[in-house]
């Protein structure tokens, strides 16, 4: 193995060490309990969120259910994602965390007859603002993507909540 292999192989492996470690903190679990509303309609939603930072970087799980308006053509949808989060900490006290997510999983939307259940994409950001203690404000807005034959593909679902670390 010459040296520009070896170099190749190695370039990745630091490049990620660096940016891992790159004012990163230590590990923080939140549970996140949000409410908003969901495009097209603007119906309301609802849901929770599970999260593990690693600042820079974060997973999250999030379910969200959002209610049907069939006047106006809106169906109830149902989202499970997976999220990868990055976003930087700043302000004083370093309270205010700005990030953006970007996911998959799986929906279910349902009006009248019409069901449909398939994958599921994701992109957005927002803000967490923090309280007191472990308690924080979070601000977020999504873009979906349904696959298949949703009635709507495109939702969009802005969102705030109460989170709590631990």
């Amino acid at each position: 193995m010459d040296d520009r292999s070896r170099t190749r192989r190695a370039l990745p492996a630091a490049l990620l060490a660096v940016l891992l470690g790159f004012g990163a903190e230590p590990a923080q679990a939140d549970l996140t309990v949000f409410a908003g509303s969901t495009t097209p309609a603007a119906r309301t939603a609802g849901g929770a969120a599970l999260g593990l930072s690693l600042e820079p970087v974060g997973l999250e799980f999030e379910y969200a259910r959002t209610a049907a308006d069939r006047a106006a053509a809106g169906p109830a949808l149902q989202t499970g994602l997976f999220n990868l989060l990055a976003g930087a900490s700043f302000g004083p006290g370093r309270r205010i965390r700005v990030y953006g997510s970007v996911g998959g999983g799986a929906y279910r939307a349902r009006l009248a007859e019409h069901v449909r259940t398939n994958l599921a994409a994701s992109a957005g950001g927002g803000a967490s603002f923090r309280l007191t203690g472990p308690f924080r404000i979070r601000v977020d807005y999504r873009l979906l993507a349904l696959r298949g034959a949703a009635l709507h593909r495109r939702p969009r679902r802005a969102y705030a909540g109460l989170a709590v670390a631990f």
